[in-house]
């Protein structure tokens, strides 16, 4: 760090002053025949700001008031505090404060996006030294911070007509090596509007409608077991030094004014989890049982039911089923883990974050994000599957936390009901709910869909049903962007990138202070511009939320400022714009996610859905995965695509184990004496809760020669085992191979499989006649040989033969 940097400043300086057309250097005079470099006069080059490097650096905390009136006598005095902090490597001593007003308003959007831009050094006007320092700081050491505080008179600030104002303040000392001189050695700087009641510029002026959205969004991750990763990280944002924490306080402060809250339903689902000690994901019942359909479902993991295990049609439990079929051990798998304490703290920072949130959207209008804050590009590019997901998950979390609420649905077929978390039956419901919310309920929920960039694609438009409220940047216009755009039957809301871009510099631009007075700014700029288009302003994801009390008491009382829900200040008609008009940067298109994301959320998908249909009476589970996986597919994913793939695939190969707990044993091989006969295979369940299992027998079409009857679904209590019997047809004599599979109630394969060959012992048609042959003719044999007994038991003769002359007696020799 140079201690005074005069030579750099003035360099600097007469860079600027070329560029501008006067000099930059807050020196304490204009000069001579020149006019104030105000921002309203030309617009200025692109903002320097590697090239500032002051030795102190200033803030601006507070300003009351706000906005300026045109009473000057009598009239309240501008205050300001903020610090400053020594980023010199050696003292500074003396430090005097002034404070600088513009001589020349800004009255244009335009002009204010320039002057927000500039040059942290740009000349703003005289500092007002009469009567002298505002402030002395006597010393400042390397690194040390000191507040300050200004009483500016009113009647010292002179106004030319209605615009909005430079305000600024300057910081003049001195060191041991260099004395004192009219260079400011740090500023700061911020907007102050000013309407004149009877000026020429404010003819038919109004109040500008004002909607002030307040988002709740953040990258979620889950491990494969269903618990939240990293949930210290998002313990420590719930916290009262936490961004979220800071949200939603601001949003309760608001008290009765108008704001809306934008939130991810997967924010308020995990911080849920986090409240319950961040558990897996469960298996437990969520159904009431057979014999007790009053009985609550669990929801929670709990003890499995001991109950014996039952085989289906054809089959016979074990000895070994009847000893494990539930019990102790399934009953301490179910009891909640000790939480440590680093894990209370976190649980009890969630369960206080959930109350705070409840009471920040109490009668309040929540717009209500798609599931997981969806990539909408990439889901209309790989998966529209995933939007219709997301959409109908919405409702349900929502409803927990808050009550059922009023729910300003798009179309009767689309709408979001917050007690089914599904879309609703055509016709049930009017555009408009009139049903009153319950006590602590918000007062409508308005889904909505929209990117932390604002922009959508013209496929994410069309991806939204008809009628959907879409959220887009005005930067995303070709032209001249409207207040409320008709995107194809879509509504889009058009936001202010100005307000989300913040103030202008030096220091954060996004501090409570700098984006209310852009705000302010901006308000008044389009209060003189034809149709008075609305402001929207959706606050910057670089906003900390921090005074929350000083924010809205600056916005009380602006005479053009009408602050209102989201739903009232855009009710007007949209200009029609065709999607395909939109501007969707290429930058935007290359940070999508790919389709093996979504490609790896489909196997996830159909992994949850078989494992519930394999849980007899858990329906809940394929949901709990979907949920998982969508938070993979969110903007925030973006920037770890990789990651978000390789979290899809941990939690598949993870359900997919939960499923290969269900096995089958076919034996070593079976026998068939005839055409038919039957053989056992033993189906084992070592999961801890009850399941319904099929089992599918196929052969391949070359092995031909048996087939197998399907058998009824199997039903089976926790780690038991049973035997299924099988009834078998042979048509060929030889050896077929029968695969078992086990699928569940739809079919779906669970991944166990067993093989055994059958043997046909089956003998041809011929064979059969030959021995029909023989059997007949021993058969008559008997008959003849029973004859003769029973003539000669009778005493007749038989016939006698006479032997022809050559004849010999039987047994004699020639």
């Amino acid at each position: 760090m140079v201690r005074r940097r005069l030579l750099p400043a003035l360099a600097a300086g007469l860079t600027t002053a070329v560029a501008a057309g006067t000099l930059v250097l807050g020196t304490p005079a204009t000069p001579a025949g020149a006019a104030p470099a105000s921002l309203a006069a030309a617009p200025v080059a692109a903002p320097a700001a590697a090239r500032y490097d002051p030795a102190l650096e200033l803030t601006i905390d507070t300003l009351s008031p706000s906005t300026l009136t045109a009473q000057t006598r009598g009239a309240p005095p501008v205050r300001i505090t903020g610090t400053v902090t020594n980023v010199d490597d050696v003292p500074w001593r003396g430090v005097n404060l002034y404070p600088v007003v513009s001589e020349a308003p800004m009255t244009t959007r335009a002009e204010l996006a320039a002057a927000a831009a500039s040059d942290p050094e740009l000349y703003l006007g005289e500092r007002i030294t009469d009567p002298g320092p505002y402030d002395t700081l006597e010393e400042l050491a390397p690194g040390e911070s000191q507040p300050y505080s200004l009483s500016l008179p009113r009647e010292r600030i002179v106004l030319a007509g209605s615009g909005t104002y430079w305000l600024g303040v300057q910081a003049l000392g001195e060191t041991e090596l260099d004395g004192r001189d009219d260079l400011s050695d740090g500023r700061a700087r911020t907007f102050l509007p000013y309407r004149d009641p009877g000026g020429a510029s404010t003819g038919g002026a109004g109040a500008v409608r004002t909607s002030l959205v307040l988002p709740l969004r953040r990258e979620l991750a889950y491990a494969e077991d269903g618990s939240l990763d990293q949930p210290e990280q998002l313990g420590e944002t719930l916290g009262a030094e936490g961004r979220l924490r800071a949200l939603v306080d601001f949003a309760a402060a608001a008290g009765d004014r108008p704001v809306s809250v934008m939130v991810d339903p997967a924010l308020p689902d995990a911080v849920r989890r986090l409240s319950r000690g961040n558990p897996p994901r469960s298996l437990a019942p969520t159904d009431p049982t057979p014999d007790d359909p009053d009985a609550a479902p669990s929801g929670e993991p709990t003890a499995a039911p001991q109950e014996e295990p039952t085989a289906g049609e054809g089959s016979t439990p074990s000895d070994e089923g009847d000893e494990a079929g539930g019990g102790d051990e399934a009953g301490e798998a179910g009891e909640a883990p000790e939480l440590t304490e680093e894990q209370r703290a976190t649980s009890e920072a969630a369960t206080a974050w959930l109350g705070r949130f409840a009471a920040a959207v109490e009668d309040r209008e929540v717009l209500v994000l798609p599931y997981g804050d969806l990539d909408l590009p990439a889901a209309a590019a790989h998966d529209p599957l995933a939007y219709d997901l997301a959409r109908a998950r919405t409702g349900r979390v929502l409803a927990e936390l808050a009550g059922t609420a009023p729910v300003r649905e798009t179309t009767p077929d689309d709408a979001v009901d917050p007690e089914e978390g599904d879309a609703g039956d055509e016709g049930d419901a009017s555009p408009e709910t009139s049903v009153a919310p319950p006590e602590g309920a918000p007062a409508t929920l308005l889904p909505v869909a929209g990117a932390p960039s604002g922009y959508l694609d013209a496929a994410a438009v069309r991806l939204l049903e008809p009628g959907a409220t879409a959220l887009v940047t005005d930067e995303a216009f070709r032209e001249e962007a409207p207040g409320v755009a008709d995107l194809e039957g879509r509504r889009g809301v058009v936001t202010s990138s100005a307000v989300a871009a913040g103030g202008p510099g030096p220091g954060d631009r996004f501090t409570s202070l700098q984006l209310r007075q852009r705000l302010l700014a901006e308000a008044l700029a389009r209060s003189v511009e034809p149709g008075r288009p609305p402001l929207v302003v959706v606050m910057p994801q670089q906003w900390a939320g921090e005074d929350p009390t000083g924010f809205f008491a600056g916005l009380d009382d602006v005479p053009w400022l009408d602050l209102s829900d989201l739903e009232a200040a855009t009710d007007r008609e949209g200009r029609e714009v065709a999607a395909d008009e939109l501007v969707y940067p290429a930058r935007q298109a290359r940070r999508e996610l790919d389709e093996s994301v979504f490609t790896s959320f489909a196997d996830l998908l159909r992994a949850g859905e078989t494992l519930q249909n394999l849980l007899t009476r858990n329906s809940e589970v394929a949901s709990l995965v979907t949920d998982e996986g969508l938070t993979s597919l969110s903007y925030g994913a973006r920037s770890s695509a990789v990651t978000a793939r390789t979290t899809l695939a941990r939690t598949t190969d993870q359900v997919r184990a939960e499923l290969g707990q269900v096995g089958i044993d076919a034996g070593p091989g079976v026998t068939l004496s005839g055409s038919d006969g039957q053989f056992n295979a033993v189906v084992t369940n070592d999961l801890d809760q009850p399941i319904t299992v099929g089992i599918l027998a196929t052969t391949t079409s070359e092995d031909g020669g048996v087939s197998v009857d399907p058998v009824e679904p199997l039903e089976m209590g926790p780690r038991s085992r049973a035997t299924v019997l099988f009834d078998a047809h042979a048509e060929t004599a030889g050896v077929t191979n029968v695969t078992l599979s086990l699928v569940d109630v739809e079919g779906n394969p669970l991944g166990a499989t067993d093989r055994l060959p059958v043997r046909s012992a089956q003998v041809s048609e011929v064979i059969w006649l030959i021995i029909g042959t023989g059997l007949g003719l021993l058969f008559l044999a008997i008959a003849v040989r029973l004859v003769r007994r029973v003539r000669r038991a009778t005493g007749q003769a038989l016939p006698t033969v006479e032997p022809a002359p050559d004849s010999r007696p039987v047994g004699s020799t020639p």
